[in-house]
C-alpha cells in the first residue's frame, strides 16, 4: 500500500512538473513565437552601435511596441530606439532595431513587447554608455522644425519664392511645396518605410506662357545609421512614353562624413563622380571630375537642434549644387547625408577660368540661436558686391 501510494505521489509530482515546464515554455515564446536564437531576447549594444535585429517565427498575427524607453536625456522629446516592422501576419519575420548613438555617461534600456495569439514576449535592449576615450557621434535632440523659407533671388530682376514644410507625427519631413512668383510650383512628398525613403516629385514648367506638369519619383535606401547610401530616380524622357532612369551611390568616411557621390545616368550609362574633402570637421572642397567648389566657415556653430542643414541651402556655385543629387536641392536639405559641417558656411567659390569671384554668406540669429535670415552676396574679383539671394526662415517646435 505504501509503495502504491508513493508511486501515485511521484506520478502527481511528475505531472505537476510537466505542467510547470510547459507553462514556462509558453512564457518564453515557444507556443506562438519561436525565436531563431534565444539570445536575441536579451541584447546588449555598444554606445556607438546604431542597429540590431531579432528574428522569429510567428504562428499568428503579431504586433510589437517599445516600452520603458526612457533615456538619460529628455524622454518627452527623444526617441533613441525605434523598430520596424511593428506588426505582421503569421510567418518568419525580422524586426530591425534602430538606435541613436549613446554619448551620455549612463547605460539606457528599453523593452520590446511582442504580442502574438494572446501571448506576450519581452525583448530587453540595453545600450551601454560611452566608454572613456570612445568617439561617439553626437545626436542632440531636434527641437526645431523649419516651417517656412522665403527667399528673393537677385539676378536680372528680383524674384520671390516661398517654401513650405509639413511633417509627419515623428517630426520627419512629409511634404515640401515650393511656389515661385511666376506661378510655377514644385511639390515633394516623402514616405518612410524601414530603411527606405520614397520621394514623389511634381513640378510645373512654363513654355511661352503655357504650363506643363511633370511627375517623377526617387527611391532612397538608408544604411543602419540612417544615412542615404543609394538611390534610383525615374522621370519622363525627352520622347513621348520614354522614362529616364538614373541611379547613384554614396560613400562615407570612417568618422561619418560624406566622401563620395556617384551618379549613373541611364540614357548613356555614364558615371558622374563627386569627391568631398573635409578639414577640421568642415566640408571645404567638392570636386566634380575636376570642376571644383571650395568653402570657408565662420565661428557660428551649425545648430544641430534644427532639423535642416542650411549649408545645403541657397547654393550658388554649380559644382557644389550638382555635387549631390545633381541639383535636386530640396532633398539635400532633408536627407541624412552623414555628419554636418561643424560651422555655418561663410564663403562659397566655384573655380573656373571665366569667373574669379565668390559668394559671401552672412547670418542673423534669433534668441534660440537659429538662423532667421541668410544673406548671400556676390563678390567680384575687384571686390565690388551685389546681392545674390536673401532668405528669411521661420520655425515650429518639434512635438
Amino acid at each position: 500500500m505504501k509503495m502504491k501510494k508513493l508511486k501515485s505521489l511521484c506520478w502527481v509530482w511528475m505531472c505537476a512538473m510537466l505542467v510547470f515546464l510547459v507553462a514556462c515554455d509558453g512564457e518564453d515564446g515557444d507556443k506562438n513565437i519561436i525565436f531563431s536564437d534565444s539570445k536575441d531576447k536579451k541584447q546588449t549594444i555598444a554606445a556607438s552601435e546604431t542597429g540590431s535585429e531579432v528574428t522569429f517565427v510567428a504562428l499568428a498575427d503579431w504586433q510589437a511596441s517599445v516600452v520603458n524607453g526612457a533615456s538619460t536625456r529628455d524622454a518627452a522629446t527623444t526617441k533613441w530606439i525605434t523598430i520596424n516592422p511593428d506588426h505582421g501576419a503569421a510567418g518568419t519575420h525580422t524586426i530591425n532595431i534602430t538606435l541613436l548613438p549613446n554619448y551620455t555617461e549612463s547605460d539606457r534600456s528599453a523593452t520590446i513587447k511582442v504580442v502574438c495569439g494572446g501571448e506576450t514576449v519581452s525583448i530587453s535592449v540595453t545600450q551601454e554608455k560611452k566608454k572613456d576615450g570612445e568617439l561617439v557621434e553626437p545626436t542632440p535632440t531636434v527641437r526645431w522644425l523649419v516651417d517656412k523659407i522665403e527667399y528673393t533671388e537677385y539676378y536680372i530682376t528680383p524674384s520671390n519664392t516661398v517654401i513650405n514644410f509639413a511633417y509627419d507625427q515623428d517630426g520627419r519631413v512629409a511634404h515640401i511645396e515650393e511656389k515661385f512668383e511666376d506661378g510655377e510650383m514644385n511639390s515633394f512628398t516623402y514616405t518612410y518605410a524601414g530603411q527606405e525613403i520614397k520621394e514623389q516629385i511634381k513640378y510645373t514648367e512654363s513654355y511661352y506662357g503655357e504650363y506643363n506638369e511633370v511627375n517623377g519619383k526617387i527611391d532612397y535606401v538608408l544604411d543602419s545609421r540612417g544615412r542615404v547610401v543609394s538611390w534610383v530616380s525615374e522621370f519622363p524622357g525627352d520622347s513621348k512614353g520614354e522614362t529616364d532612369i538614373d541611379s547613384g551611390v554614396l560613400e562615407y568616411s570612417a568618422d561619418g562624413y560624406l566622401k563620395r557621390f556617384v551618379t549613373t545616368y541611364g540614357y548613356n550609362s555614364s558615371d558622374w563622380a563627386s569627391a568631398f574633402v573635409w578639414e577640421n570637421d568642415n566640408l571645404i572642397r567638392a570636386d566634380n571630375d575636376g570642376d571644383v567648389s571650395t568653402m570657408e566657415y565662420g565661428t557660428e556653430l551649425n545648430n544641430l537642434e534644427i532639423n535642416l542643414d542650411f549649408n545645403w541651402l541657397l547654393l550658388e556655385t554649380e559644382w557644389l549644387d550638382n555635387a549631390v543629387f545633381d541639383g535636386e536641392e530640396r532633398f539635400k536639405l532633408v536627407a541624412p547625408l552623414g555628419r554636418r559641417s561643424k560651422y555655418y558656411m561663410t564663403k562659397e567659390q566655384g573655380h573656373s577660368h571665366y569667373d574669379k569671384g565668390h559668394y559671401a554668406r552672412s547670418y542673423e540669429f534669433d534668441e534660440f540661436n537659429r538662423p532667421s535670415k541668410i544673406t548671400v552676396m556676390y563678390v567680384a574679383e575687384d571686390g565690388s558686391k551685389e546681392p545674390a539671394t536673401v532668405a528669411t526662415i521661420s520655425y515650429t517646435q518639434n512635438r
